[in-house]
């Protein structure tokens, strides 16, 4: 059968001079230049920034809609913060910040900002928080990190969050209509790593990677990422979680005793449709009570989980799939899953399986061809099929939206724009409709 596509397109094109007084400006490198040069931008002005330094030796509030990017788009001008804050509260037009270098144990955040374009900036040891953002929010393409204790990201502007990269997390919060394509890495211990109230999240990695440096509190239960329900604009109670990889990673923590209750790595909190993930803990060897499951359905509402790939918790007494109550688990739809190789698998009902999925390697999950049972063996739902029509195939790389599409763009050698095609809502549409969403920002080249 044939697909009738309803297509939503939307491409973020970054101009010099948005309003007819619009200035463009070039900024010399050094102390206090930068924060001259915004302190005297109008709406509309784009700052021009030479290669170097440029230290700041005091915060700096962007009042107006202006654009800071580099003078040339082979240079990557540096910000060094010295412990002071950039402060994004334009109430008129949109500030963009594109292709810089943050460092220096600072803080760039909102304030009530109109519009923002956060764009394939590089953040060392600097907290970011995105909130208050009363209009459209795009951060894409940035890279994230923290060299010395662990930090907190906040991004909750419900920005359109995609192909970012957030190392060293101690905890990340997003009310982010859309997580798309970002790859989060997790060394710190808190009780719940990540919040997420995204209505798509998807194509995304998630890695908790924690050794025997981190310590741990053998009476609580441990969340990797937990899923809520989205926030307005999309006001809608059944987020799509699909084609992410979620992995747990951590060396030997047997000597707890007792063992720590347990390491879900997904937690659903609200209604929501879990498609095409893998949860791997071949690499986690932590001693658990497994209180709670590798997927952990923590809501009173039911859930559909289809076509996942759970595996390798056996080390860790940790059951593949498990439910708040019987209730939800009656209620909810637990089918065409592979579980292998857990302390408890999804059984063999329901076109679930537990077998070994045979991976061509554990990096990109990809299914061996010819060779795995997870190929062509997940719903046979016309929404959900592969991209060139056939039946579903379990793991990231099956259904609409296979995670390589996603994934490829976090190379830092790629050129061509950003794009980030959504399959939305399977649950909403009729016949052979399938309903498509993407978004497409140039890179600055």
């Amino acid at each position: 059968m044939s697909r009738k596509l309803i297509l939503t397109f939307s491409s973020l094109v970054l101009m010099g001079a948005a309003t007819a007084h619009a200035a463009t400006v070039t900024v010399t490198p050094g102390v206090g230049t930068l924060k001259t040069a915004v302190d005297a931008a109008n709406d509309g002005d784009v700052l021009l920034l030479q290669l170097g330094n440029y230290n700041l030796d005091a915060s700096i509030a962007v009042d107006v809609g202006i654009t800071i990017r580099p003078e040339d788009n082979a240079q990557l001008p540096r910000i060094v913060l010295n412990n002071n804050t950039i402060t994004l509260n334009n109430t008129t037009g949109t500030t963009t910040l594109q292709k810089l270098e943050f460092i220096g144990n600072g803080t760039v955040d909102t304030s009530n900002a109109r519009a923002l374009n956060i764009l394939e900036n590089s953040f060392t040891d600097v907290q970011m928080r995105f909130n208050r953002v009363t209009s459209s929010c795009y951060i894409i393409g940035n890279n994230s990190q923290r060299t010395g204790s662990y930090y907190d990201v906040s991004l909750d502007a419900e920005c359109y969050v995609a192909g970012n990269t957030f190392n060293n997390l101690r905890t990340l919060s997003a009310q982010s209509n859309y997580f798309i394509g970002n790859k989060v890495i997790m060394n710190y211990n808190s009780t719940t790593g990540i919040n997420l109230y995204a209505a798509y999240a998807i194509g995304n990695e998630f890695i908790r990677d924690l050794d025997s440096n981190t310590p741990a509190n053998s009476n609580v239960n441990y969340t990797t990422v937990v899923f809520n329900q989205p926030q307005a604009p999309l006001n809608t109670n059944w987020p799509l979680i699909a084609n992410n990889v979620f992995r747990v990673k951590g060396a030997s923590a047997s000597e707890l005793d007792p063992p720590i209750k347990s390491m879900a790595a997904v937690s659903l909190s609200t209604r929501s449709q879990l498609h095409n993930n893998v949860i791997d803990y071949s690499q986690f060897h932590w001693s658990t009570q497994g209180e709670q499951g590798m997927i952990f359905v923590n809501s009173n509402a039911n859930s559909t989980v289809q076509s996942n790939i759970v595996l390798d918790g056996s080390n860790n007494s940790m059951p593949a799939i498990a439910f708040i109550n019987d209730s939800v688990r009656t209620q909810s739809d637990v089918s065409y899953n592979d579980c292998y190789n857990n302390a408890s698998d999804c059984g063999n009902t329901d076109g679930n399986i537990n077998a070994e999925p045979d991976f061509v390697d554990r990096i990109d999950y990809e299914l061996t061809a010819g060779s795995s049972p997870a190929i062509d063996t997940g719903p046979a739902n016309e929404h959900l099929n592969d991209l060139d029509g056939s039946r579903n195939d379990m793991g990231v790389h099956g259904g609409p939206n296979p995670m390589a599409q996603y994934k490829a763009q976090l190379d830092p050698a790629v050129t061509a724009p950003y794009v980030y095609p959504v399959f939305k809502d399977v649950q909403t549409l009729s016949g052979a409709q399938v309903e498509v969403t993407a978004i497409g920002v140039a890179r600055f080249k």
